[in-house]
């Protein structure tokens, strides 16, 4: 007869954990898509809307959005292929996917308190209710209520799979799964230095030598390195990225942030100001750089009493390396989502701590653990709910932080979109009082005024915002309807006819959206935008040549049309020269 701690009952201790966590943020079924990131990932990105050669070519060689992440793009298209624009879709196969994520670290957890057997049944529970805790945290939210964020947690089940493997002794296959891992995108590069130290605290390897073991570890350097040159370059040559390690401070300030973000996950926003002038922590820039050489010279000096202790704290530095290095000129920003990879380690440090206690420590930790579980099951319900809608999220994000550079001109860009402009003006007005230099919302409000005059002479342009509102949502249908009655009431209205035809190229009605890009450049024939967009149709229809002229004569206008280079040069690839 199997104990509860093995075989069976273990993988279904760890199915129990991962329902759980992912029944939390069940809000996040509710939410659509949001105004930041998704409308350029998910909503116009044509790459992704049908798969053929051309399209797993773009996902292959693209640094769109300044990454690289081919099975990323696959599986977005895959799901865009079975649901369409349903934002439904993209939220639950990341509670799917979290899940099984949740899952994992429990059975590794296990592995790693136990490498040689089976678990007993005290360390099986111990590391399922930390894999619960962090299941559950409210850090999490962004990560599973943004339909943008599905690569990354795809690129942690991999990277905890690499790991299984590894402690399996499999290490031909854990390097491959840690290959997906960088794949689906590159955020764990950190796996080598995590595998060393599983070596030296968990295998107690290091007595054959560190030499070994780094030449061990050749390959597992080799593919971080070439994920690390490749998002350089990405971020180097889409967005003047490329200040490795040139902002330390700023990255102490970040470690430090996260780590007290785990103990107090109030007020969370998606993102963080964290540069000099202002950080979350309200330190001082050399307060925090003295405080994580504190903390590190702490660690080091309790090695030998709590060697994990030291192994978790590099891994989880080493983790934050990427997205707190690579920065780019201005401010350098903190995002819940950096939480979601960088904090697994401490699930099995906690169980690790609660099973060196004794019997009545035990009892009080486990008592202490279940009331976080439901204080943190709480605030995850409230913060997943935030993502409900753009003007939502935005309005929290105000509220916490009246300053947000993004959340305020965001938000007049939300309003708008629903066809609420006197909302929209005021908004965008509120955030050029506190930021009078944001040439861009000073962009956004003039346009908007002058959409505001046409609103009241062209009746149209009221269905046309709502139309861009629905389609936001993932609601094509209803923005469809939108945009038919804005042409109805107004037939020259360019920008609905093109909106209108990428509406319909997602739904894969080629035809009837060639008709309407055909009608946008008749309109406005030296608008670079359509000249593009009617080619990437045009291509899809089999008309190569024709599309090449059409993104031919968009770069004409606009040289540094990014969408028209990319399709241009995807096109190249396909047709064949004499």
């Amino acid at each position: 007869m199997k104990q509860p701690g093995s075989g069976v009952s273990a993988w279904a201790v760890a199915a129990a954990v991962g329902l759980l966590s992912a029944a939390v943020f069940w809000p996040a079924l509710k939410g659509g898509f949001v105004n930041w990131d998704d409308p350029a990932i998910l909503l116009t990105n044509t790459n992704i809307q049908t798969l053929g050669w051309a399209q797993l070519r773009w996902m292959a060689t693209s640094y769109f959005m300044t990454t690289y992440q081919p099975l990323g793009w696959l599986a977005l298209s895959l799901i865009h292929g079975a649901f369409g624009l349903s934002p439904q879709a993209y939220h639950a196969a990341s509670l799917l996917v979290h899940g099984v994520n949740a899952a994992l670290l429990c059975r590794l957890g296990c592995r790693l308190l136990s490498p040689s057997c089976e678990p007993e049944r005290k360390t099986l529970w111990a590391c399922a209710a930390a894999a619960v805790l962090w299941g559950v945290h409210p850090l999490q939210a962004q990560s599973l209520a943004w339909a943008s964020e599905l690569p990354d947690l795809l690129a942690t089940t991999f990277f905890l799979a690499s790991l299984l493997a590894y402690l399996r002794r499999r290490t031909n296959l854990s390097w491959v799964l840690f290959s997906a891992s960088l794949l689906c995108r590159w955020k764990g590069i950190s796996l080598p230095i995590v595998l060393l130290a599983i070596d030296a605290v968990v295998l107690r390897r290091h007595k054959e030598g560190w030499t070994r073991l780094f030449t061990e570890k050749a390959p597992f350097f080799a593919a971080a390195l070439a994920a690390v040159l490749v998002n350089a370059d990405a971020k180097a040559s889409m967005a003047g990225f490329g200040h490795v390690a040139a902002r330390p401070y700023e990255a102490c300030v970040g470690v430090l942030f996260y780590l007290w973000k785990i103990v107090w996950p109030w007020d969370l926003v998606p993102l963080y100001a964290i540069d000099g002038a202002a950080n979350p922590l309200g330190l001082s820039l050399a307060a925090a750089a003295l405080a994580v050489l504190g903390l590190t010279a702490l660690v080091i000096v309790l090695r030998r009493r709590a060697p994990a202790l030291l192994a978790v704290w590099v891994c989880y530095a080493a983790a934050l390396a990427p997205p707190l290095l690579f920065s780019q000129d201005g401010p350098l920003f903190a995002m819940d989502h950096y939480a979601y990879l960088s904090t697994l380690g401490l699930a099995p440090l906690a169980a690790s701590g609660w099973l060196a206690l004794g019997r009545r420590g035990r009892t009080w930790a486990g008592l202490a653990a279940a009331l976080i579980t439901a204080l943190w099951t709480g605030l995850s319900l409230r913060q997943a709910s935030y993502w409900k809608d753009s003007i939502t999220l935005w309005e929290h994000v105000l509220a916490v932080d009246p300053g947000s550079y993004v959340a305020g001109t965001n938000l007049g860009a939300a309003f708008f979109d629903e066809g609420r402009y006197p909302e929209g003006i005021a908004a965008w007005r509120r955030h050029l009082q506190k930021h009078p230099d944001d040439k861009l919302a000073a962009q956004d409000l003039q346009r908007g005024l002058e959409a505001l005059g046409k609103s009241k002479d062209q009746p149209g342009q009221r269905e046309h915002n709502l139309g861009i509102d629905r389609f936001e949502r993932g609601q094509v249908e209803e923005a469809l309807d939108h945009f038919a009655k804005a042409l109805a009431l107004d037939p020259r209205l360019a920008r609905t006819h093109n909106n209108m035809a990428i509406a319909l190229y997602g739904q894969g009605r080629f035809q009837e959206a060639l008709q309407h890009c055909d009608a946008a450049v008749r309109l406005e024939p030296r608008n670079a935008d359509f000249l593009s967009d009617r080619g990437t149709v045009v291509a899809r229809l089999g008309r190569l040549n024709e599309a090449e002229a059409d993104l031919k004569k968009a770069l004409k206008i606009a040289p540094e049309h990014a969408k028209a280079k990319q399709a241009l040069a995807l096109l190249n690839g396909i047709i064949k020269r004499p």
